[in-house]
């Protein structure tokens, strides 16, 4: 009669370890999908799932408990993405604007070259970060231009959407700025023009710190100066020096104005009109004088003004000047050997 009573043990046991079983499959199921005991792979070719709110203390395929999900850190805890992983730096590095991507004139060594007496461009600026002081308060970008001559530089940002400043540097850009500029014309855009020497010069154009994705126009000249003074002028007057020395300015009248010559120069806003009359016709003029203008495409030339009763040997032009741009009178001689002291009259 024992024989019988084994039987139904063993019976009841393997019914226990079956129940047992599908309690663990039962358990698996309502935690998202069928569980793989620690230690154990999944089966070959199974994706993982993504994490689920109700996933905190699981064990993951390795082994590893869970980390507890956290619903801040993902737009939907069922999308197993990128979400949580840093942006990737871009080329440049972080910038002042929180741009990734920098322009590639971010730096005075790396400076945008400009080439010709005159042009203009558009760039942008977005992502340029701040590595030059002592001018403008943004982030800048640079720009290099060789002087070929002595010259009178000309640079604006009109047509920029946002504020500006300009400076210009020496290579290397050490030290603080030979010039600085900004709002012009009552706009929040810059106009710069500064008597610079043969070599390079270095363009610095500093932006608001969030620029956006406007691009920066940038316009230069440059207009040849004279063997003597250069005198910026903001207005009509009378002007009365020297000259001596060798000619450095050619003209298209008064055999080419082969004389050492003065020079007086000025900017205009856009769109600014001048009727400009300037003329050495004075008896404090004491040489033949030829007087031309020039800059900003405009090449006029003057030389005897029989009209002057100083004497027909003086010079008077006139013309229109239109801007944006920078203008330049030079009081020159017919002769080399004409030279010495002027008085000249300048009226718009």
């Amino acid at each position: 009669m024992e024989a019988p009573m084994e039987s139904s043990n063993l019976a009841v046991t393997s019914a226990l370890a079956s129940a047992a079983m599908l309690l663990v499959l039962m358990a698996g199921c309502a935690n998202g999908g069928p569980w793989t005991p620690p230690g154990q792979l999944a089966s070959p070719g199974s994706a993982p799932r993504a994490d689920g709110a109700g996933d905190a203390g699981v064990p993951t395929t390795d082994g590893a408990p869970r980390a507890p999900w956290d619903a801040s850190r993902d737009s939907s805890p069922a999308d197993d993405s990128m979400a949580d992983a840093p942006p990737a730096m871009e080329d440049g590095g972080p910038s002042d604007t929180g741009v990734g991507r920098s322009p590639s004139n971010d730096s005075c060594a790396a400076a945008t070259s400009l080439v010709g007496a005159q042009g203009s461009r558009a760039d942008s600026i977005d992502g340029a970060h701040r590595d030059s002081g002592g001018c403008g308060t943004g982030p800048d970008v640079f720009y290099e231009i060789d002087v070929p001559h002595r010259a009178v530089l000309y640079v604006d940002t009109f047509g920029t959407a946002f504020e500006t400043h300009i400076a210009l540097r020496e290579p290397g850009c050490s030290g603080l700025p030979l010039a600085c500029a900004g709002a012009a014309c009552g706009t929040t855009q810059s106009q710069l023009a500064a008597l610079v020497e043969p070599g390079t010069v270095i363009i610095v154009v500093h932006g608001t710190p969030a620029t956006g994705a406007e691009p920066l126009h940038l316009r230069w000249e440059l207009a040849r100066a004279a063997s003597g003074l250069n005198t910026e002028v903001f207005g009509p007057g009378v002007h009365s020096g020297a000259t001596t020395g060798t000619s450095a300015m050619s003209a298209t009248c008064g055999g080419g104005a082969a004389a050492p010559e003065d020079a007086f120069y000025w900017t205009q806003c856009p769109g600014e009109a001048r009727s400009v009359e300037a003329s050495t016709c004075s008896y404090a003029t004491t040489f033949d004088t030829v007087v031309h203008l020039g800059g900003s495409s405009v090449d006029v030339c003057a030389d005897d003004d029989v009209s002057c009763l100083a004497g027909p040997l003086r010079s008077t032009v006139s013309t229109t000047t239109v801007g944006p741009g920078v203008f330049i009178i030079a009081v020159d001689g017919f002769r080399p050997e004409d030279q010495g002291s002027y008085e000249l009259s300048l009226n718009w």
